[in-house]
């Protein structure tokens, strides 16, 4: 990711105060920061100034002056600092040893505002909402939190002053009454004396201790019908009786948490479970994202580090297998394993000793035998012991400011002449790669918003997509979805963070408005579409990730700058027309407009005017209409400036095809004006043709047998049978043979797949590296289209996504250890790029993972590929590169035992000529 220097600055003091010690302050001078980050000191100290006004940096006014990173000295304190300045190092030491504070509620809670933050949101609910609260049920595995967040809730309900603080907090297990349900009864709504055997005195039960405050019923399962039954009558009418005395009616106001392991329709009456409206079912551990399990076992290690009065290191190992094992028992046993750990480890330490270090054998034996094995002999685990106190948890906040930083720093260094707008979109494209991993990768997401915030998004991308004939992958629903979702929960840190800087953020959003012009229309079109359908109001820096997303999937593309409207007299002539063109297209074309038949031209052309300014960017407008009338609508439009509008009359579905493609293609507003006015004229002519079969053929140069195998990927990706004919073939005879080749007489061939392109004139090839990216999956849907549904269409791309990953086809079209033959062939690539000292496309370096994994096989297997078309010319004309790639093959070479022969450096060298950076 692009980092600014003011933001280098910023991590440099932040690693340096993970060391903090009150014996060595001179690192934290400005003139220290600015000789290690190599700039002016005057610069330096101007940069820390202002982070001291951001709230990321301390300042101590002694002589000299001190700068510390505020969140690495709340964290490793754990305190919350409340000011930025200190007028003394006593003045500072005194903050940190009595300005601890604790934190509130669901504070306490790890990803509180992030992995489970709509938990949470949905238990503040439960407490708040008048005039006493909701009853809510927790569920999910054993060990994931239900209780923990039980008491929380009860903490939230007193600070927020919605219950008193002397107001009780009762927890049951219910499994313990699980084979006596009089007496759950009895203890649950109290009893009169002589009730039953044994009852001497009166006793009030759970429901009259908890009045005014929270009744905690954990393993609500265990709860008898009968019980429940009760319960469900309290519930509704605040009353109750004591066991034994019915008559009397007894009233109480407690909010009720209710806990189960179990699926909620098993757990309970179907008559109790509907008096519950809110149902929280908390994520397992290996749900959570990766933060917030490191920030857990952080946690865990400093509280028995409290516990036992030592300072606790850990080994890096004992870190790594803590992180990659999956506890069954969640978050409960993941606690009691540090606890244990902790404990083995004090048993063999010295009574006098102020630290404590965990080693890999001090683990419990149910987890030793998951660390993985390490065959470095020279990695020994005392070398790598981790500093509680000096490691700092990833927090989203700062990965989703850093990447807003980043996006802003990137536009400055643009106005100061440092970069042109290309470098400018370029590194912006990079931020966008790097948070988006963050998103994809390191967080997880559980509950069922995320899922319907995607599902709308795979929706709103697929309409602007088509509408614009612009590309929007299917990840890009993925990653949209997760952006908005994670800003939400962090909402009102971002919010602050963005007015601090809303003049340069609107600034970079009007800038990018008028150099991309046609993206900022569909960035502006996709943020209403959120609102509309979410809710959702996008800021101006979502506007602005919204913008570069647009460029970024259609960086050397084309998006229609022509626009089709079909106006039509009758109850949705025109939408059913549009509707039924743009099927056929394949594509949004045409938006419609249905008029009533007793409609005039004045509005008509208001409600056409109305649109038009929607998309300000548009500026040539075709509007097909249906009688000669509505030609006059021309006159009424007159007032609109900077717009061009054509009108043809008398439209029909077969017209609106046909102009549709043109705007597609790209055809100007003349152009398609007059050839619509030539082809209007009836004609007919009968032409019989031989019918016959249509066929997908799959090749590769490498061999009729590596084809078979891509074919046979293709069909397991089928949501069912068609009648295309799929077939493998010889590359090498296509190429020698081009359109004369018996094949393509006998089938009609729909397109060609495969790793090499043999250039077959009216035949559209699609390179296997481009299934593999989904680049051009939308040529394969448009043959597909006729014979399954959508939501199928959907389906086969969601195979193919899942079949032809890079993984998977290696896997299926080699015999060999796929993992390590790509380990092999990405450094061959990378020491072949260093040699040419070029940088290759990620499409080019896919195409050769590709080739070069196939050819290792034949080459091992001794199945000999044809010789190249032009190998003697090559052969004369390229020595360098012949050379510079049997080194870099050399890797494969000393462990397959392989030579690469000239006629496969000629194809690989083909694939670079055809590069597109090259180009």
């Amino acid at each position: 990711m692009y980092v600014s220097t003011k933001d280098e600055l910023l991590n440099h003091v932040m690693e340096l105060t993970k060391n903090f010690s009150p014996k060595n302050m001179d690192v934290f001078t400005a003139n220290n920061i600015s000789e290690k980050i190599g700039i002016s000191r005057n610069l330096a100290s101007q940069y820390l100034n202002e982070l001291v006004k951001e709230d990321k940096l301390l300042k101590i006014n002694s002589r000299p002056v001190y700068f510390l990173h505020k969140r690495v000295i709340d964290g490793n304190f754990e305190i919350s600092i409340d000011r930025n300045v200190f007028m003394s190092m006593d003045e500072f030491t005194d903050q940190l040893n009595t300005g601890k504070s604790e934190l509130k509620n669901f504070q306490k809670a790890v990803g509180y505002n992030t992995g489970i933050a709509y938990c949470v949101e949905q238990c503040k609910a439960a407490m708040k909402y008048p005039p006493n609260g909701l009853p809510i049920l927790l569920t999910g595995q054993s060990g994931t939190g239900k209780s923990y967040l039980a008491q929380l809730m009860y903490e939230y309900a007193v600070d927020e002053g919605i219950i008193e603080s002397s107001s009780p907090f009762i927890s049951v297990n219910c499994s313990e009454y699980a084979n006596n349900p009089e007496l759950e009864t009895a203890n649950l709504f109290g009893y009169k004396k002589g009730a039953f055997a044994g009852a001497e005195r009166d006793h009030k039960g759970l429901i009259q201790s908890a009045d005014g405050g929270v009744l905690f019923l954990d393993e609500v399962q265990g709860l008898s019908p009968e019980c429940q039954e009760k319960l469900f009558l309290f519930m509704d009418k605040g009353i109750y009786h004591l066991l034994g005395e019915n008559s009397v009616r007894n009233h109480a106001k407690v909010k009720i948490i209710f806990a189960t392991t179990k699926d909620p329709n098993e757990a309970l009456l179907r008559t109790l479970l509907q008096r519950i409206p809110i149902i929280v079912k908390l994520p397992a551990l290996d749900e959570r994202s990766m933060e917030e399990k490191e920030e857990m076992i952080i946690g865990f290690f400093k509280k028995e580090a409290k516990r036992i009065h030592r300072e606790i290191f850990i080994s890096n190992k004992v870190f790594q297998t803590l992180m990659n094992y999956t506890f069954s028992g969640n978050i409960g046993q993941l606690k009691n394993c540090i606890c244990t750990a902790c404990a083995n480890a004090f048993l063999h330490s010295e009574t006098k000793q102020q630290t404590l270090n965990i080693y890999l054998y001090h683990l419990p034996e149910y987890v030793f035998p998951s660390a993985k094995l390490n065959t470095d002999l020279s990695n020994q685990e005392e070398k790598y012991m981790i500093n509680l106190y000096g490691v700092t948890p990833n927090n989203t906040i700062d990965k989703i400011t850093a990447f807003y930083g980043s996006v802003l720093n990137n536009y400055e260094d643009y106005k100061n002449l440092k970069i042109d707008f290309n470098q400018m979109l370029e590194i912006q494209f990079a931020n966008l790669n790097s948070y988006y991993d963050y998103l994809a990768f390191e967080k997880q997401y559980t509950d069922l918003k995320i899922k319907a915030i995607e599902k709308v998004m795979e929706d709103i991308c697929e309409f602007v997509a088509d509408k614009y004939n612009i590309q929007l992958l299917s990840n890009c629903s993925f990653i949209m979805s997760r952006s908005i979702y994670t800003q939400m929960q962090v909402n009102p840190e971002i919010k602050l963070w963005e007015a601090k800087r809303n003049t340069l953020i609107e600034e970079l959003a009007k800038f990018l408005g008028e150099k991309l012009p046609k993206e900022y229309m569909v960035a502006a079109e996709t943020a209403a579409l959120i609102k509309q359908s979410l809710d959702i109001s996008l800021s101006s820096m979502g506007l602005i990730l919204c913008l570069l997303n647009v460029k970024y999937y259609n960086a050397g593309g084309h998006i229609n700058d022509l626009e089709g409207i079909i106006i039509c007299h009758g109850y949705s002539t025109a939408s059913s027309m549009a509707s039924a063109a743009n099927k056929l297209i394949g594509q949004h074309v045409f938006e419609a407009i249905d008029m009533s038949m007793d409609t005039h031209t004045g509005e008509i052309a208001k409600r056409l005017k109305k649109h038009i300014q929607k998309f300000n960017v548009i500026r040539d407008f075709i509007l097909l209409v249906d009688m000669g009338s509505l030609e006059d609508i021309g006159n009424e439009m007159s007032d609109i400036p900077n717009i061009n509008i054509g009108i043809i009359n008398n439209v029909s579905t077969r017209l609106a095809v046909d102009v549709g493609y043109k705007i597609c293609e790209g055809k100007d507003m003349e152009s398609i004006l007059k050839s619509a006015g030539e082809n209007m004229t009836p004609a007919y002519k009968m032409i019989i043709n031989q019918k016959k079969e249509e066929a997908i053929i799959f090749t590769s140069e490498t061999s009729t047998h590596t084809a078979e195998k891509m074919a046979e990927l293709f069909l397991s990706s089928l949501p069912g049978s068609i009648p295309i004919k799929i077939i493998s073939y010889n590359n090498f005879k296509l190429i020698q043979n081009s359109g004369e080749d018996g094949i393509l007489k006998k089938y009609h061939v729909l397109t060609i797949i495969g790793t090499s392109n043999p250039n077959i004139q009216g035949i559209p090839f699609i390179a296997l590296e481009d299934i593999i990216s989904l680049k051009e999956i939308k040529q394969v849907n448009a043959f597909l289209v006729r014979y399954f549904t959508q939501e199928e269409i959907q389906q086969f791309n969601r195979n193919i996504l899942k079949n032809f990953s890079l993984q998977n086809v290696m896997q299926y079209l080699t015999v060999l250890n796929a993992d390590k033959l790509l380990d092999y062939v990405e450094e061959v690539v990378n020491h072949l790029q260093q040699l040419m000292g070029k940088k290759l496309s990620g499409e080019t370096i896919l195409g050769i993972y590709v080739h070069l994994s196939c050819l290792v096989e034949r080459l091992v297997t001794k199945n000999q590929l044809e010789t190249h078309l032009d190998l003697e010319g090559f052969e004369s004309s390229q020595q360098l590169f012949i050379k510079q790639m049997k080194e870099s093959f050399s890797v494969i070479t000393n462990h397959y035992g392989v030579e690469i022969p000239v006629s496969e450096i000629a194809y690989i060298y083909d694939y670079i000529a055809n590069d597109e950076f090259e180009k």
